[in-house]
């Protein structure tokens, strides 16, 4: 009687186990995504399906939101109108756009459901203020480009993590960054620093400079690098393009690790970027590999070229 008592209680135990383990991981994926860029722009891109259809979306984690579509691309969706909201650019120009709810969306094995949309319309298209690269592409011709974008909080509210490798044109939705061993990366190779997660501003890391440690957002919606204008006054500067200028920092030292010059747009932002002195854009990212842990609020970066071992076979 007390083995049949003793073996109950162990299968009740495994089962409690399994149930745990399975609720506290429940949202959390484990999927390779395949990215390309943006012509002119250089934002990533990864495929949405909705509703059987197809979309290239900007993977945009300087954007609070879940998910932007274009109008024009809403009205072909079932959707149910849910409330307006303002949304900024980076001169902090106010926008009112609609937000829709959306029944289904697939990114490859990520099946998410009653997700929140906002209409990116046409007038902040045309004038929200963006960083565009040197390219002299206009607002209108890159819009072509841009059906919509993928906001941080689809991340986050599913309780997944980031890994990011641009240079290899992937990104990993995943829990841990030892989930990475078995592609090849080099894990003595990252560096950490913590962050600060706003709703409103996004990722924000501190970052030693030439001019000191100044308070950097992590944007993959931008395609520069850059520097508030007002952090610096009075230093040596040089022309970008006619009627842009930009800085040079000597040392980019970030954690224990110096990841040497960068080149910083000086730029004007409005009073929503009122806590940050600068941004981490994509001409740094796709020379970088970054792991993003939502969960303990901890940035992982390392050199495309050091963090990766030349045998992986990760694109087979």
């Amino acid at each position: 009687m007390q083995k049949k008592i003793l073996l109950y209680a162990t299968l009740l135990l495994i089962v409690g186990v399994f149930l745990f383990y399975s609720l506290l991981h429940k949202g959390h994926y484990e999927t390779k995504l395949p990215i390309d860029f943006i012509p002119y722009t250089n934002q990533p891109r990864t495929e949405v399906v909705i509703e059987g259809k197809k979309y290239p979306l900007m993977i945009d984690l300087g954007s609070s939101s879940r998910l932007t579509l274009r109008t024009e691309i809403l009205n072909n969706i079932q959707k149910s109108f849910l409330r307006t909201t303002k949304r900024f650019d980076i001169k902090g120009n106010e926008y009112v756009l609609p937000v829709y709810l959306l029944r289904n969306l697939n990114i490859k094995n990520m099946a998410l459901k009653n997700i929140e949309a906002i209409d990116e319309g046409n007038d902040f298209l045309a004038k929200g203020a963006v960083l565009y690269d040197a390219s002299g592409i206009s607002k209108d011709e890159a819009a072509q480009d841009k059906p919509g974008r993928i906001g941080r909080k689809l991340f986050t509210d599913v309780r997944a993590n980031l890994f990011l490798d641009f240079h290899r044109s992937l990104v990993f939705v995943c829990c841990h960054l030892t989930d990475r061993k078995k592609d090849g990366y080099l894990m003595t190779k990252f560096v950490w620093v913590p962050f600060e997660l706003d709703e409103a501003t996004g990722i924000v890391v501190r970052i030693d400079t030439d001019l000191g440690v100044k308070k950097f957002l992590l944007d993959t919606g931008s395609t520069k690098s850059a520097l508030k204008s007002t952090v610096a006054q009075g230093v040596n500067c040089e022309e970008w393009r006619p009627g842009f200028y930009s800085y040079h920092s000597s040392k980019f030292l970030f954690g224990e690790k110096d990841f040497g010059g960068i080149d910083l747009l000086l730029v004007e932002m409005g009073s929503v970027l009122e806590s940050i002195d600068g941004i981490i854009g994509m001409d740094f990212l796709k020379n970088h590999t970054a792991y993003i842990d939502f969960q303990n609020k901890r940035l992982y970066l390392g050199k495309s070229e050091e963090c990766f071992s030349s045998s992986s076979n990760i694109h087979k």
